[in-house]
């Protein structure tokens, strides 16, 4: 995937522009450092293991080793449906509690 970065990341950023102006507004005018480390405490919280700065992935989180988490931090993806439901359900209570 850090090929397809590199190869095309120019032409992914015009498309997110041109389809998610208001998302890509928010990523960038937001202080995700903040939001990355309340999210890391939540996890923590629950038991649930997060890693912050993923090799090559900039922004993005890991959780559970196999979910992975992008700004705005709002929707994660993973191939393991069991893992990805509870992650996605602590990631809305989260959301829920901050208000964000």
């Amino acid at each position: 995937s850090s090929g397809i970065n590199a190869e095309y990341g120019d032409c992914l950023e015009e498309i997110d522009k041109a389809y998610f102006p208001l998302m890509v507004e928010k990523v960038e005018t937001r202080d995700w450092c903040q939001v990355r480390k309340d999210l890391m405490e939540h996890f923590t919280k629950h038991r649930i293991p997060i890693e912050a700065d993923t090799p090559g992935g900039g922004d993005n989180m890991c959780i559970a080793g196999c979910v992975t988490l992008k700004p705005p931090y709002k929707v994660c993806s993973s191939t393991n449906d069991i893992i990805l439901a509870r992650v996605q359900k602590l990631l809305d209570s989260f959301h829920n509690e901050v208000g964000r």
